[in-house]
């Protein structure tokens, strides 16, 4: 094979395209995995939503009084945990409402108004636990 202009710039043409597309290709793998992992994340959400609502004593309401933080912070998207606009917004949808039906099941058996404010929901968990640590 003879070596001409046109046979070196073909050489690095095809490398640059080659490289291109693996940078692509694992960019869409990753984010398809992404989508995959916050599409569970999102039913875990929806069912610690129906879960922690059920409130029957002090020992029920200090685990869904401890949710409320743990929700809050639990596989929130952010550089290098990006799916898709549509996944995402499912994702807090389903965060923000088991978090909404966590705190009006609280405020009902508790009697106390705190919102989302996930400090006072655990000094208030932290009070009525035991000398031990449990309730």
């Amino acid at each position: 094979m003879r070596f001409t202009t046109r046979n070196l710039l073909a050489v690095p043409t095809v490398l640059a395209i080659c490289c291109a597309s693996g940078v692509l290709g694992w960019s869409w793998i990753t984010r398809k995995g992404v989508e995959l992992h916050q599409h569970a994340v999102t039913r875990e959400l929806t069912e610690w939503g129906k879960e922690y609502t059920e409130i029957n004593d002090d020992a029920s309401a200090i685990r869904a009084a401890e949710m409320i933080a743990y929700i809050r912070t639990y596989y929130v998207p952010r550089h290098g945990y990006r799916g898709s606009e549509e996944t995402e917004r499912e994702l807090e949808i389903a965060r923000d409402t088991s978090l909404r039906s966590i705190i009006d099941a609280l405020e009902r058996y508790t009697g106390h108004e705190f919102g989302g404010d996930y400090l006072a929901w655990s000094r208030w968990a932290d009070s009525k636990k035991q000398p031990s640590g449990e309730p």
